[in-house]
């Protein structure tokens, strides 16, 4: 009985003056946001190609990229592989903006 009642003085003293939920519920609205913006990134990118104005492959490459971050970590933090198909896309996504950006650039078309 002892070392329980140790052990939870211990856990409280060290989460003195935070709040775990707050962090929580603060972390999960930032993972939504994130989503959301990114999506809304891509959907106004992909509406902008079919209007038939020039695709900004930098600025996808640069998304894509920051999009692979995140669930790299979110992979490794959580070890939850339920965000492995998002990775792959992000990654395959970022790969294929800053090959074609590049060699538009290089070529002068772009």
């Amino acid at each position: 009985m002892d070392s329980k009642e140790n052990i939870l003085e211990e856990s409280r003293s060290e989460n003195k003056g935070r709040d775990l939920f707050r962090e929580a519920v603060d972390d999960r609205a930032g993972n939504y946001a994130y989503i959301t913006g990114l999506l809304l990134w891509v959907f106004f990118s992909v509406v902008r190609d079919f209007v038939g104005l020039d695709t900004h492959l930098g600025e996808f490459a640069i998304g894509s990229s920051m999009m692979a971050a995140f669930f790299i970590v979110k992979v490794i933090s959580t070890r939850r592989r339920r965000y492995l198909p998002l990775v792959v896309f992000s990654m395959i996504t970022a790969l294929y903006a800053s090959i074609t950006h590049l060699a538009k650039l290089i070529s002068g078309s772009g």
